[in-house]
């Protein structure tokens, strides 16, 4: 969940929340984590745009730079999967 002021393109938008900073800087450390816990990374979700809600595009600003980072996060050679599944899409 993002602050209002990074995020206001949503249903329910929070006043407090994870800085996109922060939550970008979890997600660089994820395969360091995942070799040190020998495990794999499986899966990610942007869960909600609401464009009509959305000032400015921050909102979708910020879906684009998380879709992009975990984009780079599949291993070398595996294309990322992008779906809709268990998405809410809100017009």
């Amino acid at each position: 969940v993002f602050p209002a002021a990074n995020a206001p393109g949503v249903s329910a938008p929070s006043g407090i929340g994870i800085a996109p900073s922060a939550a970008l800087a979890l997600l660089r450390r994820i395969p360091a984590l995942c070799r040190e816990h020998s495990t794999r990374w499986l899966c990610a979700d942007i869960a909600e745009l609401c464009p009509r809600l959305d000032e400015g595009g921050r909102t979708a600003r910020l879906a684009a730079r998380i879709a992009d980072e975990l984009a780079g996060l599949a291993p070398t050679g595996a294309a990322p999967r992008i779906g809709t599944c268990g998405t809410s899409a809100h017009t």
